[in-house]
């Protein structure tokens, strides 16, 4: 029965917003999953169908909206700021504080995969990974900046 329901959904998709993702979910099994710690949340989300849709829905909400993520680092916390895809250096961090935005100098960026590769922000500036980027930098969905404004 449900899957012919999800069949017609799929259909009148297909017809109005071809390409467009159909991501069935279930809100009880959100919300038990979400009260559930995280160890106890990946053993649940072993059975046969319950596995969370959150991640997906959230993909494709970026996705068609043509957002994207980039992090900052302190020592204490890591932040994802979200921005459209095409966002150049300076209005990315401006995101954060238009001081950041109006008094841009630069940014010293990074990606996620380097960072991973080399295991610290100083490892990754020897590799010679760490990049000073401009105001014409567009950024990079993943990207790990340090702002510089004067």
């Amino acid at each position: 029965m449900l899957a012919h329901r999800l069949a017609k959904i799929k259909g009148w998709i297909d017809a109005h917003n071809p390409g467009d993702p159909l991501i069935p979910f279930s809100v009880s099994l959100e919300e038990r999953l979400a009260q559930l710690p995280d160890n106890e949340r990946a053993e649940a989300q072993k059975e046969p169908g319950a596995q969370s849709a959150l991640g997906k829905i959230t993909q494709a909400g970026y996705s068609s909206l043509d957002l994207i993520r980039y992090f900052t680092c302190g020592p204490d916390e890591v932040r994802a700021w979200t921005i459209r895809k095409g966002t150049k250096a300076p209005q990315a961090a401006g995101v954060i504080h238009s001081d950041f935005e109006n008094k841009f100098v630069c940014g010293e960026i990074m990606t996620y995969e380097d960072l991973k590769e080399h295991g610290s922000e100083a490892a990754v500036k020897a590799a010679g990974k760490l990049r000073q980027q401009g105001k014409p930098y567009e950024m990079v969905d993943g990207d790990i900046a340090y702002w510089k404004s004067g």
